[in-house]
């Protein structure tokens, strides 16, 4: 009762938010755990850039079946699966405020040639929908399955997510095949989804070590809403914390620390050093509110089990 008690706490002062989450305590291989919920558990929320978790992790599993590694290029490209998981195939984030078929063509067809490059490769950390719209179009290809329909083959069936669904309609600009910012789902289904990253099933540790681990330490770049960091650490598709501070998953999370946040109010961090995963969704778009209220609830949580 003490940890929603103070939960409690700080969720009671957020008026007019729409809101739903849960906290994973005590994850690891053979390790018992508990769950708590709370808010809205059953309601549907935009998961904005927490789909490029579940994108990401489809792609774990066509890895691990054999259909391309992350070092794999493509005739004319010079950046690998690996740079476009972790942004630095220096793409832009998107091309005029959209990610569009056309702009997605103009870089399969011309390489770095097209306007859809900011910088050169592996030279700078840029947050890229163009990239992962990239991804879900060679997923698409190589494995002959449409990208939603293998999303739902290989991660949502499998982990029984009957309340998540992808479409390009819920942020548009983001890209058609929704792989950036078009999940919608439940506090439910994420904290199944989270379940699942902290003690994979349906791909090995080493896959789940890979993506949450740092690639290239060092490259700078900018956090988006909170700017430059000469070291902006990042995983295959999941963002680490490293020493990015000030950060959104608060100050009494670890260096460790993996997970994502999106434009609709949402994050998901997993602290494997705290046996901890914390996930939040709110239907109030990421502003100043979120910079205050999600570390504030982090570490309301953290000091109640810890």
């Amino acid at each position: 009762m003490q940890l929603l008690e103070k939960i409690g706490s700080i969720t009671s002062t957020w008026d007019s938010v729409g809101f739903g989450g849960f906290v994973i305590d005590a994850l690891g291989p053979d390790q018992a755990h508990s769950i708590e919920y709370f808010g809205d558990v059953g309601g549907s929320f935009r998961l904005a850039s927490l789909s490029k978790m579940f994108s990401t992790y489809a792609w774990l599993v066509a890895l691990e079946e054999g259909l391309a590694s992350s070092s794999t290029r493509f005739e004319g490209l010079d950046f690998t699966i690996g740079d476009l998981l972790s942004h630095r195939s220096g793409l832009r984030f998107d091309s005029g405020g959209v990610v569009s078929d056309e702009i997605v063509d103009s870089v399969l067809s011309q390489g770095r040639a097209s306007i859809a490059f900011e910088r050169p490769l592996a030279s700078r950390r840029i947050y890229s929908n163009i990239g992962f719209e990239l991804l879900a179009r060679i997923l698409t290809y190589l494995s002959g399955f449409g990208f939603q329909d293998y999303v739902h083959e290989a991660v949502l069936a499998p982990l029984s997510l009957s309340n998540t669904s992808i479409s390009s309609s819920v942020f548009p600009s983001a890209g058609r095949s929704g792989a950036a910012a078009g999940f919608v789902s439940s506090v439910v289904d994420l904290s199944l989804f989270a379940y699942e990253v902290m003690n994979p099933t349906l791909v090995s540790l080493r896959s789940r070590d890979f993506a949450s681990s740092a690639s290239q330490p060092g490259l700078g770049g900018i956090l988006p809403g909170y700017g430059y960091f000469d070291d902006n650490s990042w995983g295959y598709g999941f963002e680490v914390k490293g020493e990015k501070s000030p950060h959104w998953s608060g100050s009494l999370t670890s260096t460790s620390t993996y997970g994502h946040f999106g434009a609709s109010g949402t994050f998901l961090w997993c602290d494997p050093s705290l046996s901890l995963c914390v996930g939040l969704l709110t239907d109030r778009p990421f502003d100043s509110f979120a910079k205050v209220q999600w570390p504030a609830l982090s570490k309301a949580i953290i000091q109640s089990l810890r």
